[in-house]
């Protein structure tokens, strides 16, 4: 399908004013060779506006593991000289770390141009893209067609082996008290070595063949009472995020899995809060089977687990930590805030109007995070590295 752009739209209008006045003004046919020649050019160029164009694209490497990059190359090629501006919808699972999905440029006769940007998954699983889609205006920016390509692109994310289980002998552990022992707590009789303490010989073993015997009791360092270190993850999100909002819930997701993985390096437990309980976290199937059954509560159950003021780092949507904000002051949990994200957001900031709302949106709601007053500490989330001050000054 052929547009218009504004600029011929303005071309007709003026020949058709011009040929209306003319012809009033002189009534002859002499007054109308030029609006019909303008008109008759702009025929023309329509007709021959027909470009051919040629796109290859492809995601490298095709399979990489969670938490690694991969690169988006893209390559376009015109038979005419043309103006473009490409959008390539990438999945609202992956996020751009480095240039743009985007491409506004002119492509000469015979030539090629070519971009590529990196990406980083937000989750495991495979991510496919969506259509990339090319504006191609002629070179005087009279007609504009729209080309959409449906380019099988496929990242495969793996969940790394070292993660696919805790290495529970290398666990932290914490001191968190001594029993005291009133009276000596009787472990076992042993034969006598030299060193033992003739207060523990027993009596009647002198007279048994085989030797003295000596009482054995519990060393005081069996008394530390041990307990290893954890993390408890508190997810805290709506059922409007799952649905409505991919990039900003897949973003939350992503946080959760490297605090899990954060953890594993570090010699943790990791736990995670739900309404029905503690629940223990040894694998990626594990998070995911717990946020499963998360999504099934209402907020006012959620809410509940708030009242509780169960310390442990709270991850909570932007929407919900304004909403909860009263109960969420009084917990001296870690809070990190998942600021909202539109999907596709870096297509989106390309368009000036729109780029200027969300900054100022941006803005406002960071505002907001920054004067809540809160026992525990507060990050704000809307990047997946934005984590590293988290875990650099916490863990």
């Amino acid at each position: 399908m052929i547009y218009v752009t504004d600029k011929t739209k303005k071309i007709i209008l003026s020949s058709a004013i011009i040929l209306l006045l003319t012809f009033t003004m002189y009534p002859s046919m002499i007054t109308a060779v030029l609006p019909s020649a303008i008109i008759l050019f702009l025929a023309i160029t329509l007709i021959t506006f027909k470009p051919k164009i040629s796109v290859t694209s492809y995601v490298t490497p095709e399979t990489i593991n969670f938490k690694e990059y991969a690169e988006v190359y893209i390559k376009i090629k015109s038979s005419k000289q043309i103006y473009v501006e490409i959008y390539d919808e990438f999945p609202k699972t992956v996020e751009v770390i480095e240039g743009k999905p985007c491409y506004k440029g002119v492509v000469n006769e015979g030539e090629h141009i070519e971009f590529k940007y990196l990406v980083t998954p937000l989750t495991p699983g495979i991510h496919a893209w969506n259509i990339l889609r090319i504006h191609a205006r002629d070179s005087l920016n009279l007609f504009e067609t729209i080309l959409s390509y449906d380019i099988p692109r496929k990242l495969s994310v793996k969940i790394p082996k070292t993660y696919a289980e805790p290495s529970y002998g290398a666990l932290r552990y914490r001191t968190l008290g001594f029993k005291e022992h009133y009276e000596p707590l009787f472990d076992k009789v042993k034969a006598y070595s030299l060193g033992d303490s003739l207060k523990q010989v027993i009596p009647r073993s002198i007279l048994i063949p085989g030797g003295l015997r000596v009482k054995s009791f519990i060393s005081e360092t069996y008394g530390k009472t041990l307990k290893p270190r954890e993390i408890r993850i508190i997810p805290v999100f709506s059922k409007d995020l799952v649905l409505k909002f991919q990039r900003t819930y897949s973003l939350l997701l992503h946080i959760i899995y490297s605090l899990y993985m954060e953890g594993l390096i570090r010699g943790y437990l990791i736990n995670i809060v739900t309404p029905s309980g503690l629940r223990s976290v040894t694998s990626f199937n594990d998070i995911n089977k717990n946020l499963e059954e998360l999504r099934k509560y209402s907020e006012e159950e959620i809410a509940n687990v708030l009242r509780k003021h169960i310390e442990g780092v709270m991850v909570i949507d932007y929407t919900l930590f304004t909403r909860f904000y009263n109960l969420i002051r009084q917990s001296e949990s870690h809070v990190l805030v998942i600021m909202p994200i539109p999907d596709y957001y870096e297509l989106l900031a390309e368009i000036p109007g729109i780029c200027t709302l969300l900054n100022e949106i941006s803005k406002e709601n960071m505002r907001k995070i920054y004067t809540a007053k809160t026992k525990g500490r507060i990050y704000i989330i809307s990047h997946s590295t934005d984590l590293d001050n988290f875990v650099r000054e916490c863990l």
